[in-house]
């Protein structure tokens, strides 16, 4: 991953520094810093023997996706057709859960008890760790990104191979088991399942929205200890 300086037009590099994201833009010289700190940890994890094998990204659901479109009429073509919305609760109720619902999805902190309620599942569902309290093998990533449209927050879960489970059985697991039980998935777009073939430009791409004023790493990820 080829990193110069002209990528960082305004940053004074560090001594230590190592190649970023091609795509990554820095202007801070403080969101520099953030940046590369929770990279080098990221990379840590390797040499302390994290392997990821696939990036699960999980959508939340928004609050628009809980009205739906009825058409009062049916000219040809559509022409001049009548529309109205329709939800689960009368409209003008919905406004306030709406402006809730954004609001909770755009809150760092709320939205990390979303994430915790859903590692807790995974673990339980791909890896059979039914109590994080006992000693277990199996480590997490999480972060929490909004994306270029800065509309709400996704998830992107480093997670490593489940014992016996293909791509396909962990979708099954995401589809049947975890999002029956949580009302935080969105309910039309589906998780995705990343094989992870290069992981030092995988951290590169979970890290890429890190900045001072802007947490991605959760605090409910399950990294390896360094225990020297």
């Amino acid at each position: 991953m080829k990193s110069t300086e002209k990528s960082y037009p305004h940053i004074r590099l560090n001594r230590n520094h190592i190649p970023l994201h091609p795509s990554l833009r820095l202007y801070k010289q403080e969101d520099y810093e953030t940046h590369l700190s929770l990279f080098r940890y990221l990379l840590n994890q390797l040499d302390l023997g994290f392997d990821p094998k696939y990036m699960i990204t999980l959508h939340l659901c928004h609050p628009s996706e809980l009205t739906w479109e009825k058409r009062e009429t049916n000219n040809p073509l559509g022409f001049r057709d009548r529309i109205s919305f329709e939800s689960i609760k009368p409209l003008w109720d919905e406004v306030g859960s709406y402006n809730y619902w954004d609001k909770h999805r755009n809150e760092f902190l709320t939205v990390e008890e979303d994430t915790r309620h859903l590692r807790n599942l995974l673990l339980k569902f791909l890896y059979g760790v039914k109590r994080l309290n006992r000693d277990h093998q199996f480590n997490v990533l999480i972060f929490m990104e909004r994306g270029k449209a800065k509309v709400q927050y996704h998830l992107h879960i480093l997670v490593p191979e489940a014992p016996g489970k293909s791509k396909q059985d962990i979708m099954k697991v995401l589809m049947e088991q975890i999002k029956p039980r949580v009302k935080c998935l969105s309910r039309w777009k589906k998780p995705e399942i990343t094989d992870i073939i290069d992981k030092y430009n995988m951290f590169g791409y979970v890290n890429k929205e890190t900045r001072l004023n802007n947490p991605t790493f959760s605090s409910y990820s399950l990294p390896i200890t360094d225990k020297t």
